[in-house]
């Protein structure tokens, strides 16, 4: 099954995965940086579209290593143009460290 059409483009917003190898607080390590095949559950409340959004659910997430992602889409057949980093977060992930709203420096 394709889902990207002949000429289309891939874009994908990710949080480097070294991050998850921290515990909440980021105060010790807690996971291995190559070990993809352990899954992480925790429970959230609201979701990527509306984190107000008044349910909590459980959301399941693997970490890959950079190389697995990349290696995955090359594969593909993808072609990578760039790969980009940014000095802000999409997304409040780690509240008591970055604020999202200010640049990371």
């Amino acid at each position: 099954m394709h889902c990207l059409k002949p000429g289309g483009i891939f874009y994908i917003v990710e949080f480097h995965p070294f991050t998850n190898m921290f515990n909440a607080e980021w105060t010790d390590l807690t996971e291995a940086y190559f070990e993809g095949d352990v899954t992480i559950c925790s429970e959230v409340n609201g979701s990527y579209a509306d984190f107000n959004e008044k349910f909590s659910h459980l959301a399941y997430e693997w970490s890959h290593s950079l190389s697995d992602i990349v290696n995955s889409l090359r594969k593909e057949g993808l072609i990578l143009e760039f790969l980009n980093e940014f000095t802000y977060c999409n997304y409040n992930y780690f509240p008591n460290i970055f604020p999202c709203n200010k640049p990371i420096v």
